[in-house]
Order: structure tokens, then C-alpha cells, then sequence
């Protein structure tokens, strides 16, 4: 490896490769004891829901056995579980 540059370009893309998710960037870059290099490698995971007329009415948890939230449910804080908005 020719220096911090190179290391970060193929810490970057073998971290890409290895979680097939694009990488934000390098926060930083150095030296390790033995001589290597040291790679910090920024990843931004989004976490999505579909849009789907449920999805964008509530979103919560239930319990085992429990009746999913009705329409609405998130709104009133009712239903089987904790719904969160």
C-alpha cells in the first residue's frame, strides 16, 4: 500500500463490497503500531418503510398473539402495543 490515500480508497471499497451498501466516506486515516493503516469508514443507514396507505397511517409493535393496530390506533396511542408515529 502506497500511503493513507490508498488505504482509505480500499478500505472504502471493500467495505462497500463486503455490506453491498454505498459508503458515506472516510472520517479519518492512521498509522496502526505495526506499519498498516487504520480506517475509520462512515456508512449512513436509512432505515425506510414502504409507502403503502398502512404505513403511512402507524407504525408500532404488538404482542405475540395480539391483534395488529388498527387505522387510526397511532393517532390515539390505542391498539395491541406501543405505537410509535
Amino acid at each position: 500500500m502506497r500511503g493513507a490515500r490508498d488505504a482509505a480508497e480500499r478500505a472504502a471499497d471493500a467495505l462497500s463490497e463486503l455490506i453491498r451498501h454505498r459508503v458515506e466516506g472516510v472520517s479519518a486515516v492512521r498509522r496502526s503500531e505495526d506499519d498498516g493503516w487504520i480506517v475509520n469508514v462512515d456508512v449512513l443507514e436509512v432505515a425506510r418503510t414502504p409507502d403503502t396507505p398502512w404505513s403511512s397511517c402507524c407504525a408500532g409493535s404488538w404482542s405475540a398473539g395480539g391483534a395488529p393496530p388498527r387505522r387510526g390506533d397511532a393517532e390515539r396511542g390505542a391498539g395491541g402495543g406501543s405505537a410509535r408515529r
